[in-house]
């Protein structure tokens, strides 16, 4: 089982910002923007807060969100 299971872990497939804007991890991670820079943001410093953070440039089963665990193991990609 994988840490979904024990509620030990969430994916996250967006943002919505308080504007309304909403920045996705599928089409807006490997963006050259503003966007882009805020989703690779995100994601280095959910390794700090996370056991485990894996994005789209982990694999391509997380091409579209985060995936992120408090289960014990370590790994940040």
């Amino acid at each position: 089982l994988s840490e979904h299971a024990y509620a030990k872990a969430a994916d996250i497939a967006s943002f919505v910002l308080a504007d309304g804007r909403e920045i996705s991890v599928l089409d807006d991670f490997y963006g050259k923007d503003a966007k882009g820079d805020f989703l690779r943001e995100v994601r280095q410093r959910a390794c700090d807060l996370f056991d485990v953070t894996l994005g789209p440039d982990y694999n391509e089963a997380h091409k579209n969100h985060f995936h992120v665990d408090v289960g014990g193991d370590h790994a940040c990609r």
